[in-house]
C-alpha cells in the first residue's frame, strides 16, 4: 500500500511534457490551463484539465464540468478559439473543468496495467460512469470547495453520467444540472447501426467475430495514431479526397448542418482512432439489438454468474433525480429524433428542457462550424433553474 501511495503521488504531481496537445491548443488561444491527474478506485489515471480563471473573479455556483464522447477527448470542447464551449463559458465567468475517460488520449495510464495489453481495456461505459466520473467530479468539488457543479456530456458523456446517476444515486445531489448533447442512452432507432445489419446483421457480426478472435482492443496503437491523425488531416484536406472523408463521417454521424462541415484537420483528437473497439462495436450494437439501456452482455453463462439472470439487467432510470436538459440534432444518425420522446418519457420527472437543433448531426454540437449555437442553449436553461 505504501508503494502504491508513493506512485499515485508521483503521477499526480509529476510535471507533464509541454508537448501535451491539450495544453498547447488552449495556450495558443491565450487561455491559461493546468492539468491534474486523478486516480480511480480501480487504478486508472485520468487526465483532468482546468481553464484557470482570473484570481479576482468569484465563481460561486459556477463550476462547470465538460465530458467528451466515444473515440474523443477533452479537446472536443476547445477546437475553435473563443467559440468552442469551454471558451464560451470561461469568458462568461464560469470555472471550467474538462474530463477524459479511461483509455482516451489523456487517460491512457494505470497504476499496474499496461495499456498495450488487453487487460487494460476490459471496461465499458459502466466503469466510466461508476468509477471515472465520480473520481473526477469529487476532485473538482474538493478543489473548488463547492457542493454542486453543472455537467455537460456529449454522446457517451451522456451515457456515462446516466449510468452514474442510476448506479450511484447519491451523486444526484452533486449536480446543479446535467445537459445531454446527443446523449447516447436510447439507441434502438439508430439508423447508423441499422445500416450495419445488412444483410441480417452479418456485417456487424463479422466485425465482432474478428475483434474477438484477434483480441483487438485498439484499432491503432497510441504511437501509431499520432502519425495517423496527421496523415488523415492531410489526406482529408485534399480537395480530391475531401468528399470521401465527408461521406464516411456523414454515413456514421448524419448529414452535417449547412455550412457546418467538420474539418478533420481541426481536431487532432481521437475521431479516427476508435480506441477500445469492443466498446464501440459490442456495447452499442447490443443496445441497438436489445432495445434496452442495459449493462454489459457477457453471454448467457457469465451473465447468470454475475447478474443472476441470463440477460443483463437494465439500469434503473428511476434513480435519476437531478435536473436534465436534452439537446438533439434532427440529422443525427446515431441518436435519432425518434429516440428523444422515448428518453424524455423514461426521464420525465427530471427533464426540465428539450432543445432541437435543426439539421445538426451527431458531431455538429462540438466539431461543426455552427458549434457556437450550442452553448447559449445550455446557458439559457441554466439561468432558468
Amino acid at each position: 500500500m505504501k508503494i502504491r501511495a508513493i506512485f499515485v503521488l508521483f503521477v499526480q504531481y509529476f510535471p507533464f511534457s509541454k508537448m501535451d496537445g491539450m495544453i498547447q491548443r488552449v495556450q495558443k488561444a491565450g487561455v491559461e490551463i493546468e492539468r491534474h491527474n486523478v486516480t480511480t478506485e480501480d487504478g486508472y489515471i485520468l487526465g483532468l484539465y482546468h481553464l484557470v480563471p482570473p484570481k479576482i473573479e468569484t465563481f460561486k455556483n459556477k463550476t462547470m464540468f465538460l465530458m467528451h464522447g466515444l473515440a474523443a477527448c477533452s479537446r472536443d470542447y476547445v477546437i475553435y478559439p473563443n467559440i468552442s464551449m469551454a471558451y464560451y463559458f470561461a469568458q462568461r465567468g464560469f470555472d471550467v473543468w474538462l474530463g477524459n475517460a479511461r483509455g482516451s488520449t489523456f487517460s491512457r495510464k494505470h497504476i499496474t496495467l499496461d495499456p498495450d495489453q488487453s487487460e487494460f481495456w476490459m471496461f465499458s461505459w459502466h466503469e466510466i460512469g461508476v468509477y471515472d466520473l465520480p473520481a473526477m467530479i469529487d476532485f473538482v468539488l474538493n478543489q473548488t470547495k463547492e457542493h454542486q457543479l453543472t455537467y455537460v456530456g456529449h454522446s457517451q458523456g451522456g451515457t456515462a453520467v446516466t449510468v452514474l446517476l442510476c448506479e450511484r444515486p447519491e451523486y444526484n445531489k452533486k449536480f446543479r444540472s446535467v445537459h445531454l448533447l446527443a446523449g447516447a442512452v436510447i439507441m434502438k432507432h439508430s439508423s447508423s447501426l441499422r445500416s450495419l445489419m445488412f444483410p441480417s446483421g452479418n456485417v456487424m457480426n463479422a466485425l465482432l467475430a474478428i475483434v474477438e478472435k484477434l483480441d483487438l482492443v485498439e484499432w491503432f496503437s497510441y504511437a501509431d495514431f499520432s502519425k495517423l491523425s496527421k496523415l488523415m488531416a492531410k489526406f482529408c484536406s485534399s480537395s480530391n479526397i475531401d468528399e470521401m472523408c465527408k461521406f464516411y463521417l456523414e454515413f456514421v454521424m448524419g448529414e452535417s448542418a449547412p455550412g457546418s462541415y467538420y474539418d478533420v484537420s481541426k481536431s487532432n483528437c481521437d475521431l479516427m482512432r476508435y480506441h477500445y473497439i469492443r466498446l464501440l462495436l459490442k456495447l452499442y450494437w447490443s443496445k441497438y439489438i436489445s432495445e434496452r439501456f442495459q449493462k454489459y452482455d457477457f453471454g448467457h453463462s457469465k451473465n447468470v454468474a454475475l447478474y443472476g439472470m441470463s440477460k443483463p439487467p437494465e439500469y434503473n432510470l428511476k434513480n435519476i433525480k437531478t435536473k436534465l436538459h436534452i439537446v438533439y440534432g434532427t440529422n443525427d444518425k446515431l441518436v435519432v429524433s425518434e429516440a428523444i420522446p422515448v428518453l424524455r418519457n423514461e426521464l420525465k420527472r427530471s427533464v426540465v428542457a428539450v432543445d432541437k437543433m435543426e439539421h445538426f448531426n451527431h458531431i455538429d454540437f462540438l466539431y461543426g462550424k455552427l458549434t457556437h449555437l450550442t452553448p447559449p442553449l445550455i446557458l439559457r436553461v441554466m439561468n432558468t433553474i
